[in-house]
C-alpha cells in the first residue's frame, strides 16, 4: 500500500483524471487535479456523447456505482439507433437492452464532467484550474491522446428539430470514419470523425451537414464547435517511470467508434486502486481491457478494409439482431477471433512514426 500522506498529482481533469481522484480521496489520499483549462469539460459545449454499454455483460450505470461514482448527472438511455449507408439507405438497429447512454460533455449543471468534478471536491479533492503541471510533477497523466491517429469536430447548436438519433457509413463523406446527429430536447450535437486527411475536417464536417439535411431537414441555431483528437494504440504498458497513463492517454478506447468514456473511467478506477492496495496497475488494466483491445483491432481492420459496399453488407446483416448483443460480440473474444486478431497486431499497422515510445506494443500509421 502507498504511503497515504503523500500527495497524489493528476494531470488532466477529465473523466479519468476524476475518477481517479475520487476513489484515492475516498480512501484519505491527499489528493490534487490539475487542468490547463477552466473549468472541467471546457474544451466541449455541452453536446452529447454516449457511455456505451456494450462492451461488458455489467450496465454502465451498474459499474459506475461499483467505483464509486455516482451518476447524478443528465443521461438518456437508447437501445435503438437509425444507421445510414452511403446511398441514403436506412437501416434501424434495435436490441433489447440499452446499447449505451446519452450525456452531456461540457460545463453545464446537468453534464457528466460537472457531476465527476463535483463529486471529487465533495471527497476532498483539491482542484487546480488553468494550471499546468510538467509529465514529471504527476503521479496520474489523463491528458488525453499525445498522438492523433483520428480527428472529430463536434457542432453543438440549438435546433426545433425533434430527438433524433442517426449515424452514416460512408468512405467518401468521412474516411475510414463515421458521422452522426444526435438531437434531445431541442439540443443538438453534429458529429464528424475521419482517420485520414485531417487538414479537411472542416470540410468534411460542412458535407456532412448537408449530407444530414438531405435526410430531414432541421435548423441550426447558436452552434459551437469543437475538435478533438482520437489516438488509436495498443498499450504494452501504461506506466512510465512510476506515472500511471489512464484514458486515451494510455490508449485505452472501443476501436471500432473510438467510444472511450467507459474506459477512461475505468481506468481512473484501476489507477486509483493500484496506488490504494499496492498492485501492479499492468496486471489490472491487462485483466480489464487486453481481451477486448485484441478483438477491437480485428472489427477495426474489418471496418476499414470493407469500404461502402462492407458498411452497406454489416448493416444488412445486423439489423437481424439484437444490437447491444452484437456490439458485445464485437468488443470481446471468441476462439475463432483470437487468431486472426494476434496476427493482425503483428502484420497490420506496423509501427511507423510512432510517438508512444517504448508504451506503445501496436500503433495503427497513417
Amino acid at each position: 500500500m502507498s504511503d497515504i500522506n503523500k500527495e497524489i498529482k493528476i494531470l488532466g481533469a477529465g473523466p479519468a483524471g476524476l475518477s481517479a481522484a475520487i476513489n484515492l480521496a475516498k480512501s484519505n489520499f491527499k489528493v490534487s487535479v490539475f487542468e490547463h483549462q477552466e473549468k472541467s469539460g471546457a474544451h466541449f459545449h455541452n453536446g452529447w456523447q454516449i457511455l456505451e454499454n456494450y462492451t461488458s455483460k455489467t450496465d454502465a450505470l451498474d459499474e459506475l456505482k461499483i467505483m464509486g461514482i455516482a451518476p447524478d448527472f443528465f443521461y438518456l438511455p437508447r437501445s435503438d439507433i437509425d444507421f445510414y449507408d452511403s446511398r441514403l439507405r436506412k437501416y434501424p438497429l434495435t436490441g433489447k437492452k440499452t446499447f449505451g447512454y446519452f450525456l452531456k460533455r461540457g460545463p453545464d449543471s446537468d453534464s457528466l464532467d460537472t457531476a465527476l468534478y463535483n463529486q471529487a471536491v465533495d471527497a476532498g479533492v483539491i482542484v487546480h484550474f488553468n494550471t499546468k503541471i510538467s509529465l514529471k510533477e504527476a503521479d496520474i497523466i489523463s491528458g488525453g491522446s499525445v498522438h492523433a491517429t483520428g480527428i472529430a469536430k463536434e457542432i453543438v447548436f440549438e435546433t426545433d428539430a425533434e430527438d433524433t438519433f442517426i449515424t452514416i457509413l460512408d468512405n467518401y463523406l468521412t474516411p475510414l470514419g463515421f458521422s452522426y446527429l444526435f438531437i434531445i430536447n431541442g439540443n443538438g450535437t453534429l458529429g464528424t470523425a475521419v482517420m485520414k486527411n485531417f487538414k479537411n475536417i472542416h470540410e468534411f464536417a460542412e458535407n456532412v451537414l448537408l449530407r444530414f439535411q438531405q435526410i430531414g431537414k432541421f435548423s441550426v441555431k447558436n452552434e459551437r464547435f469543437s475538435v478533438s483528437s482520437i489516438g488509436f494504440f495498443v498499450p504494452r504498458t501504461a506506466m512510465d517511470n512510476g506515472k500511471l497513463y489512464v484514458g486515451e492517454a494510455a490508449g485505452f478506447q472501443d476501436y471500432l467508434f473510438g467510444l472511450g468514456i467507459r474506459k477512461s473511467i475505468q481506468s481512473g478506477y484501476l489507477a486509483a486502486k493500484s496506488i490504494i492496495s499496492g498492485l501492479n496497475y499492468d496486471v489490472l488494466w491487462r485483466k480489464q481491457f487486453s481481451a477486448q483491445f485484441s478483438s477491437g483491432i480485428l472489427s477495426r481492420f474489418l471496418f476499414e478494409l470493407g469500404g461502402n459496399v462492407g458498411y452497406t453488407n454489416l448493416l444488412r446483416f445486423s439489423r437481424h439482431f439484437d444490437f447491444q448483443k452484437s456490439g458485445y460480440f464485437l468488443n470481446n473474444p471468441s476462439f475463432l477471433r483470437k487468431i486472426p486478431s494476434s496476427i493482425l497486431k503483428l502484420t497490420w499497422g506496423k509501427k511507423k512514426n510512432c510517438k508512444h515510445g517504448d508504451r506503445c506494443s501496436w500503433c495503427r500509421s497513417r
